[in-house]
């Protein structure tokens, strides 16, 4: 269960939700193997462990954290569909330093590293989209880039609506967009804020006509994927040139 988040836990970042032109088709997924994991269930590799695979989100989300000495989880970023990873370990050969939970049910395609290697010398779809996961989440911890790495709340929490909304199916592409069933308790952990003010900004997103608050629920309305803060990462997301080939 969520509880009541300690105010000194860092802020969250959330990687923007992929839109559908940026997921990798399902004649390179099938170069995979498969795996689904239950929300709550233990993720392929722990801090300590080496990983000899690559891992893709096919669908699901999590989120990655460190844990301090006193026990307190510390939130790094939420990871949805279309990203890789531990791609950083897999490619340093390095330990995992990071834990990683599943907030929702995931579908991870994993990739042996002989598959995952042919694949960035044959596949340039491939590998445009394993260096874009790698830069997002660059982008977001760039020293260059101070004014990204302190989002406002209300910025951070629109991220991570969108994110969960993409775990469930809806996206940034989707005319008729989900009812998420998310307590503003659960958001104030993933977001990093006591949860009076998270429901000061949900009253402020409704106000502003972008989703309908129910008890336990959120109706998100068409605006809410048009809003600025979100288009803006969507387009930073979004893979150059055409559509991908299916």
């Amino acid at each position: 269960m969520f509880g009541e988040p300690r105010m000194s836990a860092p802020l969250l970042q959330a990687l923007p939700p992929l839109p559908s032109s940026a997921l990798l088709p399902a004649a390179t997924l099938a170069r995979g193997e498969r795996r689904n994991i239950r929300r709550g269930a233990p993720l392929p590799a722990t801090p300590g462990e080496e990983i000899s695979s690559l891992y893709y989100i096919e669908e699901g989300l999590l989120r990655t954290f460190r844990t301090s000495e006193g026990g307190e989880r510390k939130t790094l970023h939420l990871v949805g569909r279309g990203y890789f990873i531990y791609e950083s370990y897999f490619f340093s050969r390095r330990p995992v330093q990071i834990d990683c939970d599943a907030i929702r049910d995931l579908t991870l395609i994993r990739f042996d590293r002989a598959t995952a290697g042919l694949l960035m010398r044959q596949d340039a779809f491939f590998a445009n989209r394993l260096m874009c996961s790698v830069a997002l989440k660059m982008h977001l911890m760039g020293s260059d880039l101070v004014s990204i790495a302190y989002e406002t709340p209300l910025t951070r929490l629109k991220l991570c609506i969108a994110s969960l909304a993409n775990a469930e199916g809806g996206h940034i592409n989707n005319e008729d967009a989900p009812e998420l069933v998310v307590s503003q308790m659960e958001l104030a952990e993933l977001v990093g804020v006591h949860r009076v003010s998270v429901g000061r900004l949900l009253q402020r997103m409704q106000n502003e006509s972008l989703l309908e608050i129910r008890r336990g629920r959120l109706r998100l309305r068409s605006a809410f994927f048009s809003d600025k803060d979100l288009r803006c990462w969507h387009d930073l997301a979004a893979p150059a040139g055409s559509e991908k080939n299916t």
